[in-house]
């Protein structure tokens, strides 16, 4: 409890210190501030189902279209990692409670760590084609959101030299 107290009152000091002059009335911790008045990106407490810690992704003030570009690129990755650990997330509990509640069925009531291991051991192998297509995928989207991060870097560093 201490813990969640203390984390509610830096992620506030985090968001005034971070944010624009204009205030933000924030009535709850899971809310989310304005891309439009944050300085740089912010990133939340861990979803419930997913236990991926949200994005919201600042927009800045000039933005070029390729930073523009990256930015939504990085919003629909995260969105999509969203979306699949969910459903992993939700297919894993089911899977786990119907395992247990299986065991519970034919008398046993104390499933030991080595059973659990089997039910583990079982879900991995079932899900190992889905998770060899989740890192397939999850390396050529980051590989797309860096190439994307090295042309936002260049176009930058021009603009910087074009200023002097």
């Amino acid at each position: 409890m201490l813990r969640n107290k203390y984390w509610n009152i830096n992620c506030f000091n985090y968001i005034r210190q971070f944010s624009s002059k204009s205030e933000q009335k924030l009535e709850s911790f899971h809310d989310k501030p304005d891309p439009h008045l944050i300085k740089y990106d912010y990133i939340g407490p861990p979803d419930k189902e997913s236990n991926l810690r949200p994005y919201v992704r600042c927009i800045t003030e000039n933005e070029s279209c390729l930073a523009m570009l990256l930015r939504t690129k990085r919003i629909e990755v995260e969105e999509w990692n969203q979306s699949f650990w969910s459903k992993h997330n939700k297919r894993f509990y089911e899977e786990k409670y119907d395992f247990i509640r299986l065991r519970n069925l034919s008398g046993i009531h104390d499933i030991s760590a080595d059973k659990m291991s089997e039910f583990y051991k079982s879900f991995l192998d079932k899900n190992r084609r889905v998770h060899i297509l989740y890192n397939i995928s999850w390396y050529l989207k980051n590989l797309e959101i860096l190439m994307l991060a090295l042309q936002v870097s260049v176009q930058n560093v021009v603009k910087k030299l074009k200023t002097k």
